[in-house]
């Protein structure tokens, strides 16, 4: 991981209010002791202060008394996407960066959807369903779905998809032997 995600997960770890060692976050995060140190260092000259206590006993504490949110928003994502279209506007960067920019949002976009999901009650058959299409795609395995129309379709899902909070799933149909999209909405179950 990079320096950045290593300390985000070195704050994480320190949320729970323990104190923790410095051999044992580095253990955790798999990085050296010394890391540790740097990654301490970087968070005060951010303004988040570690406490910390030496001897046998000794180890690193967070006494976070204001929360700190790890979760991207849907403000942090129209940020970016207003960031993109300046960046767009001036013709500075190459198609490339922007390209790579795009794909950033779209990954914050699913982490924020997904955020969305597991955060409401009223979504759990969403959620649970999100999860089965998951581990049929990464099982290989086909699933037998009925749609709101009463129709019930075997479908081997290849991809689950984001947008505009909304979740899709695509896959190969066998009853129609072609790849076809349905949004979540339109699965009334899985079978």
């Amino acid at each position: 991981m990079s320096r950045i995600s290593n300390t985000i997960m070195m704050l994480k770890i320190l949320s729970s209010g323990k104190k923790i060692t410095v051999n044992e976050l580095a253990y955790m995060i798999e990085v050296t002791p010394r890391m540790i140190r740097k990654y301490k260092d970087d968070l005060e000259k951010a303004g988040i202060y570690i406490e910390s206590s030496v001897g046998a006993n000794g180890g690193y504490i967070y006494k976070n008394e204001e929360k700190i949110d790890f979760n991207f928003s849907i403000v942090d994502l129209k940020i970016l996407e207003d960031l993109k279209y300046q960046l767009e506007q001036y013709r500075y960067f190459s198609k490339k960066r922007l390209l790579d920019l795009e794909s950033i949002i779209e990954k914050m976009r699913s982490v924020v959807i997904m955020q969305k999901y597991t955060t409401r009650n009223e979504n759990d058959k969403h959620k649970s369903n999100i999860d089965l299409f998951e581990h049929a795609i990464n099982q290989s395995k086909n699933l037998k779905v009925m749609l709101n129309r009463k129709k019930v379709v075997t479908i081997k899902p290849l991809q689950l998809n984001f947008y505009n909070d909304m979740v899709f799933v695509t896959g190969y149909v066998i009853e129609y032997q072609s790849i076809r999209t349905y949004s979540l909405y339109e699965i009334k179950k899985i079978l």
